[in-house]
């Protein structure tokens, strides 16, 4: 356990090493913000925190993808990307402490890429949650995760703030197996799951680049839903939705993810629509809605008030009943 431990953190001292060589313009604090502190934030989160293996095959060749995922609860859920296990035959997770074990593909969302796996396990630490609300432009957030094959590893990126679809800007260059890894503020709190990079002119693993990282509020509303079984017991209408960021246009959420085939797509509702009403009633923020529709009961109809530009149009929906896919 004592060369497991000393590996990981001359893992973590080469990986802040290469960070900064790469990214020395946004690391200016580097030698006041890496240190005891880190320390203490990697401590608390590295046993939370999964290497994972999909095994695929393709006619003869058989190869393995890695990724990496958070511990949701102590339950053996598991968090990650769904581009890590998606086409899997056989899917492999590995804790820090060195247990290793088969995982259970209980759900994954079409939309907003998020994963969830149980792992027949007991003894596990589960993840600290954070909020994005909180986050501070261009302060440092930490990815941990299974960087260049060395697990756990660090990686810092800097936050520059929100795309129109509701995921997190974040200037960092990410290796590879850092899909479905928790990105961490400063005291260790998760606040996004990283689901991959955005790559245009320039871009590279020399260079920089910008990761694209899901707000932990959106994974939550995903993870929430299952874990507590409401899947075919309470409402459904298989969209994802933001809080609507500009105060000017008033209270509302944005449409960032729809299910194709679900009740909102065949209510035409559509990506970047703003609900502004459920039933009559203004909607606040998407943690609201998300409430409102689960007491509903599938096959009742609701009607939405959905802004389209300036133009503001209701939208009968029948309500269903949350799919789950599982293997």
């Amino acid at each position: 356990m004592s060369q497991r431990r000393s590996a990981f953190f001359f893992s973590v001292l080469i990986l802040l090493v290469w960070t900064t060589r790469v990214q020395p313009q946004r690391n200016e604090n580097f030698h006041t913000t890496v240190g005891y502190g880190m320390a203490k934030v990697l401590k608390k989160v590295q046993s939370s925190v999964v290497s994972i293996r999909t095994f695929i095959s393709e006619g003869e060749r058989r190869y393995c993808r890695v990724g990496s995922g958070f511990v949701y609860d102590e339950k053996g859920f598991i968090v990650t990307s769904k581009s890590v296990i998606q086409g899997g035959d056989s899917i492999v997770v590995t804790l820090v402490d060195g247990r290793c074990s088969p995982a259970q593909v209980i759900y994954y969302d079409e939309s907003m890429e998020v994963a969830l796996l149980k792992l027949p396990l007991s003894n596990l630490s589960s993840i600290s949650w954070g909020e994005t609300s909180g986050l501070v432009l261009r302060s440092q957030l930490t990815i941990l995760g299974n960087s260049l094959g060395v697990f756990p590893s660090v990686t810092l990126g800097t936050y520059l703030g929100r795309r129109a679809n509701g995921t997190l800007r974040l200037s960092v260059v990410v290796p590879p197996g850092n899909c479905g890894s928790p990105v961490l503020d400063g005291s260790g709190r998760v606040v996004g799951l990283m689901v991959g990079r955005e790559l245009g002119e320039g871009f590279g693993m020399g260079g920089d680049g910008m990761g694209v990282v899901l707000p932990i509020e959106s994974v939550r509303f995903v993870v929430d839903d299952v874990c507590r079984g409401v899947g075919r017991g309470k409402g459904w209408v298989g969209l994802t939705v933001v809080d609507f960021m500009e105060d000017n246009l008033g209270s509302g959420v944005r449409v960032v993810g729809i299910v194709p085939g679900g009740p909102a797509e065949k209510a035409k509702i559509c990506k970047g629509d703003t609900i502004v009403g459920f039933d009559g009633r203004s909607i606040r923020n998407a943690k609201q809605l998300a409430e409102w529709v689960r007491e509903i009961s599938p096959d009742n109809t609701v009607v939405f008030t959905v802004r389209k530009g300036k133009r503001e149009v209701f939208r009968h929906i029948r309500v269903g009943g949350m799919p789950w896919t599982r293997r």
